[in-house]
């Protein structure tokens, strides 16, 4: 993918450094040997959605 395909998000830094901080949880918990299948399946999904922030839920 080229940078011109790109479209902007206009984040705010405070934004920028929660998705960060909700990456960083995710990986951890994926490198968690001890982890459920249905939680694998959970984060599966989450990276499939088409949307780049989640919820409060």
């Amino acid at each position: 993918m080229r940078i011109d395909q790109l479209k902007p998000l206009n984040y705010l830094e405070s934004e920028c450094q929660q998705m960060q901080q909700i990456s960083d949880r995710i990986s951890r918990l994926r490198e968690n040997e001890n982890l459920e299948e249905a939680a694998r399946a959970m984060l599966k999904y989450l990276g499939e959605l088409k949307r780049s922030y989640l919820t409060a839920v």
